[in-house]
């Protein structure tokens, strides 16, 4: 497996990260106490501007509006995505992207009425636009296809894998696995382009500037992982301070990222700060976060997040209000929680349901079955979709 995929693999299953690796808090990489540095919180970084040359092709947009799925939909995985009343989702025999062998695209009312099956493909980072379904299918190496909301005019756009897409009303933007950049192309597949060449993960495309974080030096902790901004041509490329991010999202106008440089350990804290790089505080530390939480997300103005609790072993689930406000629990479990993806006041996640096990001749391979459920915050009713 590539540097890419293992820093993509990695950051992804985080959660898992909390088990094998220590949380101490206070201290960073070089063992500094930051318990009273003031930088930690409300400090502001001026976004370095960083010399790169503009991508002059033919075809590419000047402004992009409107996205297929949300931010921190996309930084789950996208295993689902809402469009007018209908929630198109991924249903699979394993997470799509880590071995999943059989599945398809679904699409139901988000009453839970009317569940159809639009294909066979096992869908991630599923988009809706324009009437449009688009998605990494894993049936086909990550590849990116497109279908109609009904099922019909199935077509393949790329032969990349792909990972992070973004939808807009000008096109596909989306990481290419095979050497970890950003590309470009219309929403027929046509006119591809190149925008940068770093590895980038964790795309976020507003209005008409790139985030992501350039993971071209995974493994040294002094080097990047960092979080940097292009325009969608390509040029004006921007880095927003030294923090080293493993997840990124954007949400009104506000980058909420995973600062491993604080915190220690096989995570760290949630930080955030404006795009235009001012107002940087500790979202962890104001908003009183467990220690151990493990997936998180956010839409408009609420948050969500997966923590697993040390004294009862038990992973819960939370939601609040994204300043910190109106916490509660929404559930406890003893199984794995991932993936989970926000729709108004529904939250659809993958959990962990036991061991499967497959005997092929003289040899017993094991893996582990999910099963998606959507909850609704307000009653706290679940129903299984698979």
């Amino acid at each position: 497996m590539d540097k890419w995929h293992v820093r993509t693999t990695l950051v992804l299953m985080v959660a898992l990260m909390v088990f094998i690796t220590g949380c101490d808090r206070s201290v960073d990489s070089n063992n500094n106490d930051l318990t009273n540095n003031p930088a930690r919180n409300n400090s502001i970084i001026e976004p370095k501007p960083q010399s790169t040359p503009p991508v002059n092709a033919p075809g590419l947009p000047l402004q992009s509006k409107s996205i297929g799925n949300t931010s921190g939909n996309i930084a789950n995985g996208g295993t689902a995505a809402f469009y007018g009343d209908t929630i198109y989702y991924c249903i699979a025999d394993d997470i799509p992207f880590f071995g999943a062998s059989q599945g398809g695209l679904y699409a139901i009312n988000v009453d839970g009425s009317n569940r159809r099956k639009l294909n066979d493909d096992i869908p991630a980072y599923i988009n809706v636009i324009n009437d449009r379904v688009y998605y990494a299918n894993w049936s086909d190496y990550g590849y990116i296809y497109s279908v109609s909301t009904d099922g019909s005019n199935r077509q393949k756009l790329n032969e990349h894998e792909s990972w992070y897409i973004n939808v807009t009303d000008d096109g596909v933007y989306y990481a290419n696995a095979y050497d970890g950049y950003i590309y470009f192309m219309r929403a027929d597949g046509s006119n591809r382009v190149q925008l940068n060449n770093e590895d980038s993960t964790f795309i976020n495309v507003v209005e008409d500037r790139i985030y992501y974080i350039n993971s071209s030096d995974f493994g040294n902790y002094d080097g990047d992982d960092k979080i940097y901004s292009i325009k969608i041509d390509g040029s004006d490329k921007i880095n927003f301070g030294d923090d080293v991010a493993l997840v990124l999202m954007i949400v009104n106008d506000r980058i909420y990222y995973i600062n491993s440089r604080d915190g220690g350990g096989g995570d760290g804290k949630i930080y955030t700060i404006n795009i235009d790089g001012s107002n940087k505080q500790c979202f962890s530390d104001t908003s009183n976060l467990d220690d151990y939480y493990m997936v998180f997300n956010v839409l408009n103005d609420t948050f969500v997040y997966v923590s697993w609790n040390y004294d009862t072993d038990y992973i819960d689930m939370y939601v609040m209000e994204s300043n910190g406000g109106n916490k509660r629990k929404l559930m406890s479990s003893d199984r794995w929680i991932v993936l989970v993806n926000i729709f108004g006041d529904l939250i659809l996640y993958w959990q962990d349901v036991g061991v499967t096990r497959t005997q092929v001749g003289d040899i017993t391979y094991t893996g582990t079955e999910y099963h998606i459920f959507v909850l609704d915050i307000n009653n706290g009713i679940t129903r299984q979709l698979n």
